[in-house]
């Protein structure tokens, strides 16, 4: 009795809103003038790719998901491409236009 008292049950996390990750998705394909299927497709032209590099990096920014699940999320692509394309969302000119439209249209919070 007296070890049953000295477990503890681990921390319950918080789950990550994944909600909003369909709408980022989907907006991002709709300003780059291209479907969900283009976005997720494995085509590298910076019509595809620098909407793809917006809605990775809004969607670490607004659920914290981890590099991996953003990957699977945007057509199997490597933890490394997505954190390369986040990375790139933070200075590119393009990009960072693309998500302040987007963060605009789905009211998401500015950093």
């Amino acid at each position: 009795a007296r070890c049953a008292d000295r477990r503890q049950k681990p921390p319950v996390l918080p789950s990550h809103d994944v909600s909003i990750v369909a709408p980022i998705i989907e907006t991002c394909a709709a300003f780059g003038l291209c479907s969900v299927a283009d976005l997720i497709s494995p085509t590298r032209t910076l019509k595809l790719s620098r909407p793809r590099m917006a809605a990775a990096y809004l969607i670490r920014k607004h659920t914290g998901l981890a590099l991996v699940d953003i990957g699977k999320l945007l057509g199997n692509r490597d933890h490394s491409t997505i954190g390369h394309a986040i990375k790139r969302g933070e200075r590119d000119v393009w990009v960072a236009r693309i998500v302040k439209e987007v963060s605009m249209r789905l009211n998401l919070e500015q950093a």
